[in-house]
């Protein structure tokens, strides 16, 4: 992934900027900090969600499935960034598949479940 994000993007500090969507292929990576051991804030994770959501419309893609974005090592708060993204996308028709990393025995195992509906989304949420 490294490798296709340098190919097509070039040098990071001069073409990625904080607040961007980058499609590799279908992948959506969004730039929330400018290194990787700052942490990001609600504001960037916007403003990436915003430019994927725009990318999304131009390429017409109505689905998306999704880890809890920055609730992880980053340590955003889940349930302030599931309201931007139901912010983000409401006025947009999408499913949004959300998946959780459940760590078991020595397996890995992920999980989907719930299902939240924003006015034209639908958001999956485990």
């Amino acid at each position: 992934m490294r490798f296709k994000l340098f190919n097509r993007y070039g040098k990071t500090s001069e073409t990625m900027r904080v607040g961007q969507a980058l499609r590799v292929d279908n992948v959506f990576n969004l730039v929330t900090k400018e290194r990787y051991f700052h942490k990001p804030t609600y504001e960037y994770l916007e403003k990436c969600l915003i430019d994927m959501k725009k990318q999304m419309q131009d390429l017409e893609i109505t689905k998306v499935a999704m880890p809890k974005i920055g609730c992880g090592l980053d340590k955003l708060d889940w349930n302030k960034v599931e309201s931007i993204i139901k912010k983000v996308f409401a006025d947009m028709e999408i499913e949004i598949t959300v998946s959780t990393y459940t760590p078991q025995r020595k397996e890995k195992q992920w999980t989907n479940t719930n299902t939240v509906q924003t006015e034209k989304s639908t958001m999956q949420n485990g």
